[in-house]
């Protein structure tokens, strides 16, 4: 059994990655919009289960600047405002096939979480997931999740009975080509 201090200490440490990570995508994501056919998710303001609804809006630091709760009874999630991410070789992960990865962090009721992600605009094989397992009775798991192409996709996690889906605008940004794809 892990002591509270160590999971506490593993947790702080996944935010901060969480955090810098999307700082160093920001000034990008303020630029780029989602085309009209891609309905992305805008976060709903509803912030962790065990806490209490506030509205979306300004708030003080960067992270805050480009990115937003959004969530259900049972989950919740962070969010760009505008419903677009932008991965970077260099800044994300990227698998040896091409797959750009970033960290998503749940916040939940204690009860398994699962995930899955398609594409709804073209053909591509399923979003790769992988999920925090140790954590499955945490009020916090984190996740990482893998893009195999960019376009419009649909992230589906479940809780319990309760599901959140979050469809986002992906961009592969390659900035030795000067190309978004």
């Amino acid at each position: 059994m892990k002591r509270p201090c160590v999971v506490v200490a593993g947790l702080t440490i996944q935010l901060l990655i969480l955090a810098s990570n999307t700082k160093a995508q920001t000034p990008q994501l303020a630029t780029i919009a989602a085309p009209s056919t891609c309905h992305v998710t805008k976060p709903n303001g509803r912030k962790v289960p065990w806490q209490t609804f506030e509205p979306p809006g300004p708030r003080q630091s960067a992270f805050w600047q480009y990115n937003e709760w959004h969530g259900n009874k049972a989950e919740s999630t962070f969010l760009p405002r505008n419903g677009v991410m932008v991965f970077q070789s260099g800044r994300n992960i990227t698998l040896v096939d091409g797959t750009l990865v970033t960290k998503f962090m749940w916040f939940k009721v204690r009860k398994p979480l699962t995930l899955e992600g398609h594409r709804l605009d073209g053909n591509a094989p399923p979003a790769w997931v992988r999920l925090a397992l140790d954590a499955d009775d945490a009020l916090l798991q984190p996740s990482q999740v893998g893009f195999p192409t960019p376009g419009c996709w649909q992230i589906t996690s479940r809780v319990g009975h309760e599901s959140l889906k979050i469809v986002l605008w992906i961009v592969f940004d390659h900035p030795a080509t000067g190309q978004n794809r």
